[in-house]
């Protein structure tokens, strides 16, 4: 009688050298691609980001031209005129009567508003600037920077508010029928922890109630705006991501707050302005999103590695019966071959 081979031993063999070749390819075909998919989420995750800064920047930069510039420029044509004279000034009294009218239309200026000549004199002053009435503001960068080129002017933190408080000042000039320079009016906004000026609520109005949250440095790092009322005036100026907006680079880029979580900072200067907008968010809010379809990938992946050594293993012991039935046909008749 004809010896048959220990088939137990050899479907053990076929349901190993079939079964793990799968499934290591499965397995470098899932890391692999689960990484592309984590790239992937990364590399539009930072094009997200650094394409809603700018968004968010320009948008800032309409709203302080409407709100806020436009707001001066109105006044600045009725005080050229009361301004105009043959030495360049006109009555301090009729501009000081004409600012205190308006005032009330001038009320977002929380630091209040003052009229400098074009001597650098303030003539004209809001009562939170009383004391600053006849002084020489010459020295001013805003003020010297409109000597040589007459345009509107949006600073850094300056401390020329009520006090010598921190404010930023938007400054229009005031130019006469024959496009000479007669002043300039500023009006000031308050910064600080405590600030209840409308340009905050503007502030508040653009980052909204999200996971991302934005804030604003000036020209030179400092805070203007910040979720963290402690962080308005601390200077940010050696942080890498604050020097590349005030670079005037466009972007995002992953770091390490000082909570030690890692964020998606995107970056953008605001037009107009020496300033710079940032937004943060949370890296782990971010992939949150993504999560559930991890968990579903990787289910599809253990049915996928698991499926196929089921089928081989039910294939071979299909095969397997039949063979025995066949060895047992062969014992009961040996001569049936």
């Amino acid at each position: 009688m004809r010896s048959r081979p220990r088939f137990h031993s050899v479907r053990s063999k076929i349901i190993f050298w079939i079964f793990v070749p799968t499934a290591m390819v499965l397995a470098v075909v899932a890391v692999a691609t689960f990484v592309a998919f984590q790239q992937v989420t990364k590399s539009l995750a930072v094009e997200r980001d650094g394409h809603y800064a700018d968004l968010s920047a320009a948008k800032l930069s309409i709203r302080l031209t409407q709100q806020y510039r436009n707001l001066l420029s109105e006044y600045s044509g009725a005080l050229a005129r009361l301004m105009a004279g043959p030495a360049g000034t006109g009555p301090s009294d009729a501009v000081q009567r004409t600012l205190l009218v308006a005032r009330g239309r001038l009320e977002p200026f929380d630091a209040g508003v003052l009229v400098l000549d074009n001597s650098g004199a303030v003539i004209a002053a809001t009562p939170e600037h009383a004391e600053a009435l006849g002084e020489s503001w010459a020295d001013r960068s805003y003020f010297r920077q409109m000597l040589r080129t007459p345009a509107p002017i949006l600073t850094d933190i300056v401390p020329d508010g009520p006090g010598g408080t921190e404010v930023i000042v938007f400054a229009e000039p005031i130019i006469g029928d024959q496009g000479q320079f007669l002043g300039l009016v500023a009006g000031m906004l308050g910064v600080g922890q405590h600030s209840m000026s409308a340009l905050y609520q503007d502030f508040a109005e653009l980052e909204g109630n999200g996971h991302q949250h934005l804030y604003l440095v000036d020209g030179r790092g400092r805070v203007i705006y910040h979720r963290d009322p402690s962080q308005v005036l601390v200077d940010l100026s050696q942080q890498a991501v604050v020097q590349r907006v005030l670079d005037g680079q466009v972007g995002a880029t992953l770091l390490r707050s000082p909570g030690g979580q890692t964020v998606l900072a995107g970056y953008a200067p605001v037009p107009g302005t020496n300033w710079g907008l940032l937004t943060e968010t949370d890296w782990d809010v971010l992939l949150s999103a993504t999560r559930s379809y991890s968990n579903l990938f990787f289910a599809v992946l253990a049915v996928g590695t698991i499926l196929p050594g089921v089928v081989v293993a039910v294939v071979v012991a299909v095969l397997s019966l039949n063979f025995l039935g066949d060895g047992l046909r062969d014992a009961a008749d040996p001569y049936a071959r």
